[in-house]
């Protein structure tokens, strides 16, 4: 058996199974051209080239190798591609040809009715999946079958037939030219009627049978979920099974806990497993109840349904991998219920109007780039069966200035309105995207009114632009305050002003946030220190919780006594008024006690975290003049919290004092107003430095010096 060389080019896993056995057979593999990144590895690990499909691909391709192989590959190959092989191109179909040509043939041999499928590999000439055949496979179709294991069964029988690919390739290439006079052929863009909407009216086997079509277990479904529609709402079925029944079609004979038994135009269906378009899971009870009946579409209803769907279903893999990095603009603080919708004027003078709102948007984002919602008549139109959602997404991005950026929002717009939208049930179809896509709280629309679900719609109309607000969600002084920030920005949206640097905030907003809000001073005794005002609270409500920490909490009561006790060991310790404190310890009950009790004692406390650097924390302590010695105090408490004194020797009292003024047990020591107390502490992540931190420790270092 001859030698040849190949190049193999596809996205799924078939490519790597069918690659293997022309290694194995020792045929040699020039390049493997994939997006997928799990075959790109393989190919790595096999020393074998990995291409990018795109533009210029012939250009990056090896020369000279003998066949173009082409394995679950969905793109159409460049003329320019398909000239590089010297002796042809192969392409793997997973359906029979001719009588199954296109895309998603597994899918359509179901959906009509087919009792055998098949796979064919067939040369790449001429039209679409029209070159001779080389090889082909059959196999029966189950009553049970699926989408799922139907294509599982096309994927064993390309590798079953793929040695018998090889030998053509090896041996010389016997071809069967197709009889085109027998072809059928479903396209990109081609959808089950209404997009998957079971009708009724036809027999019950029949929307079973495509309810198991549209199965993919999981795996993403290239066309539609089979769906109801109840009372106007929209949802997905995930089982049906046809029985025996008698009624008005749409009739519900039957409802459970988890099915709906409904009448067809011959029998009755048995449904199950429902969930919303988004794929959540449903209620049998929020679908349908005994007596009731699902819709009926009348046929122009249908009709119109078709036409929409085959507009949007080419871009339907654009609007996942947009749905799939979406980042939806939101603003802070708003309410959960939807309410009345206000709207009022605004004034954008000469500023391009999307370029405005994308400009907000942009400039009030944490990351200055974010996706806002978009919508215009066509859309709106063709989303009002719910098949369709009434939005697509718009990037806005904080970068350049203001021409770059009406020249990016004017493109993004123009593509998404010719990209139309997405269908509502591409989430459940769509396994990367975690559930529906959340609507953007501001909304740009093109005469196509507010946009459902957003908190704000920026509308442009041939009579001007209007704000429109969720009152339910959104304050009406809030609404006030933004269209005066969209103004704003519409004054200053000109020329090359910097999208980054273009102001948020009206003057009048800028003094309410600025003055009115910052007048918080209240009249107190200028002479009370915090120590003092802390021991009113006290005296005022003993009992009342006054520190909680993870599962402790002290009342006043209790904190004051810690903090008394703290504060007489300091003082015995030498602290006073003058006297600064470090305080290093962990967050902790410690922590409050320790700077009260320091408080108390006279002195004025240094924070010191611990997590800072040995060196940096000890010119803290020799700058703030805390520069006495070290006492260890913290691992000595006892469990109702005494703090241990430092040895006799090593204490200094208080300048002046006698024998009589170390204040004892729980007395009150002598407290001393500093003019100049920071009251906020720090958080402490762990206590003192290196040993000590590890003993659990609360470090003190005292020392004479100016006030804290």
């Amino acid at each position: 058996m001859a030698k040849f060389s190949s190049v193999v080019i596809g996205n799924e896993s078939l490519l790597v199974q069918c690659a293997e056995k022309l290694l194995s057979a020792g045929h040699g593999l020039e390049a493997v051209v994939t997006r997928n990144p799990d075959i790109g590895n393989w190919a790595s690990n096999e020393g074998i080239q990995i291409v990018t499909p795109g533009p210029g691909l012939a250009s990056r391709l090896p020369k000279g190798f003998d066949y173009l192989l082409s394995i679950s590959n969905l793109d159409i190959i460049p003329a320019d591609v398909l000239a590089l092989p010297s002796k042809g191109a192969v392409n793997f179909h997973d359906g029979p040809l001719p009588r199954r040509a296109g895309l998603n043939a597994p899918i359509w041999a179901l959906i009509e009715g087919e009792t055998r499928h098949g796979i064919t590999w067939h040369m790449i000439e001429g039209g679409v999946d029209e070159g001779d055949i080389l090889v082909t496979r059959g196999f029966d179709i189950s009553a049970s079958d699926t989408a799922l294991t139907l294509n599982a069964k096309a994927f064993e029988a390309a590798i079953e037939s793929f040695d018998e690919v090889i030998e053509h390739l090896a041996t010389g290439l016997k071809r069967l030219p197709q009889d085109l006079s027998q072809r059928s052929y479903h396209a990109l863009a081609d959808r089950p009627s209404g997009h998957g909407l079971l009708d009724f009216t036809k027999p019950a086997t029949d929307l079973a049978r495509l309810v198991r079509a549209l199965d993919h277990g999981g795996y993403a479904n290239p066309l539609s979920a089979p769906k109801v529609r109840a009372n106007g709402r929209i949802w997905l079925v995930g089982e049906a099974q046809g029985i025996e029944g008698r009624g008005t079609p749409g009739e519900i004979l039957e409802a459970s806990d988890d099915h709906l038994t409904v009448a067809c135009g011959s029998g009755a269906l048995r449904l199950a497993h429902f969930a919303h378009p988004c794929g959540a899971p449903a209620l049998v009870a929020q679908v349908g109840k005994p007596g009731g009946a699902l819709d009926l579409l009348e046929p122009d209803e249908r009709a119109r349904i078709d036409t929409a769907i085959r507009s949007v279903a080419p871009h339907e893999q654009f609007w996942r991998a947009r749905l799939a990095g979406l980042r939806p603009f939101e603003m802070p603080g708003l309410g959960r219920q939807a309410g009345a919708i206000n709207r009022r004027a605004l004034s954008f003078g000469e500023a391009d109007f999307g370029s405005v709102v994308a400009a907000f948007a942009a400039r009030h984002d944490a990351q200055g780039a974010c996706d806002i919602a978009l919508a215009d008549l066509a859309l709106s139109g063709l989303a009002k069966s719910g098949i369709l959602t009434p939005w697509v997404p718009l990037r806005a991005e904080a970068e350049g200035d203001a021409v770059a950026l009406q020249a990016r929002i004017a493109e993004a717009i123009a593509e998404a309105r010719r990209r139309r939208g997405f269908a509502t049930d591409l989430p459940a179809r769509a396994p990367e995207l975690s559930g529906a896509p959340q609507v953007p709280q501001l909304g740009l629309s093109l005469a196509a009114g507010p946009i459902p679900g957003a908190v704000l719609t920026v509308e442009q109309t041939a009579q001007g632009i209007l704000l429109h607000a969720d009152t339910g969600r959104i304050p009406a002084a809030q609404a006030e305050l933004i269209a005066a920030r969209l103004e704003l920005i519409a004054t200053h949206l000109t020329g090359d002003a910097e999208i980054r640097a273009l102001p948020i905030l009206p003057e009048a907003e800028r003094a309410m946030v600025i003055d009115l809000w910052n007048a918080s001073g209240v009249e107190h005794g200028r002479g009370l220190t915090v120590q003092a005002a802390f021991e009113a609270q006290v005296a005022r409500d003993r009992e009342a919780v006054a520190l909680v920490f993870e599962g402790q909490s002290l009342s006043y009561a209790d904190l004051d006594a810690r903090a008394n006790r703290t504060a007489n060991v300091l003082q015995g310790m030498g602290v006073g008024p003058g006297v600064v404190v470090g305080l290093c310890t962990r967050r902790s009950v410690d922590l409050l006690v320790g700077a009260l009790g320091i408080l108390k004692a006279g002195g004025a406390y240094l924070p010191l975290d611990p997590a800072y650097p040995a060196d940096r924390l000890q010119h803290y302590i020799a700058d703030s003049g805390a520069a006495g010695d070290r006492h260890p105090v913290g691992a000595g408490r006892d469990v109702a919290g005494t703090w241990r004194a430092a040895p006799a020797a090593r204490r200094r009292p208080a300048a002046g004092a006698g024998p009589g003024d170390a204040p004892r047990g729980d007395q009150r020591p002598r407290g001393h107003r500093l003019s100049d107390l920071h009251e906020r502490l720090d958080g402490h992540a762990q206590g003192g430095d290196g040993r000590a931190a590890q003993r659990g420790e609360l470090l003190l270092r005292h020392g004479r010096g100016g006030a804290a």
